[in-house]
């Protein structure tokens, strides 16, 4: 293969390497699992079911202070609740920069640039031309940040994810 497509491909492993075999049952995400307190279990519970249905923060605050007064117990804020399914499953998203545009992601080649090299096709209303667009707006702190980005999960936490299971690191 081109010498672009293996660097591509370490860059997307991140040094990752497939275990020879699956993980027993005993791995350290099951015991993680194992080890939580009455209050985190329900609140993991709550979270998923309002994830599931599409539900609106005020709706999952309002849901949690249902289950404490049903329950007696803690039901975790929605950032905590994420922040402990994040650790439990060291499952995080990663956040790409883009063009304000849509034009291209700061990844790869792309990863230095400040403005958007992106060549506009000419169209009855628009004269061909580079984008040009700021990667970057200024916050009135001075700090800058990007000014368009993106979520995604790594293919390599996804393969990660999936070996972590006995029966679907099988599959694999």
């Amino acid at each position: 293969p081109p010498k672009e497509l293996e660097d591509l491909r370490s860059d997307l492993l991140g040094g990752y390497k497939c275990p020879l075999f699956p993980p027993s049952d005993a791995d350290e995400v099951r015991s993680n699992f194992k080890n939580l307190t009455a209050s985190e279990t329900i609140s993991l519970r709550h979270f998923i079911i309002w994830k599931k249905t599409g539900g609106t923060v005020i709706a999952y605050q309002l849901h949690a202070k249902l289950l404490e007064s049903v329950t007696k117990l803690e039901i975790m804020s929605l950032y905590r609740v994420r922040a402990l399914a994040r650790r439990l499953t060291k499952f995080a998203p990663v956040k790409v920069s883009m063009c304000p545009r849509s034009c291209l992601a700061y990844t790869g080649k792309h990863k230095d640039l400040d403005t958007c090299p992106y060549v506009i096709p000419a169209s009855k209303n628009q004269v061909r031309g580079v984008c040009g667009r700021s990667r970057w707006r200024v916050l009135p702190s001075g700090k800058q940040v990007p000014a368009a980005y993106f979520q995604v999960l790594s293919i390599r936490q996804k393969i990660e994810a999936l070996y972590a299971n006995e029966d679907t690191a099988r599959l694999l």
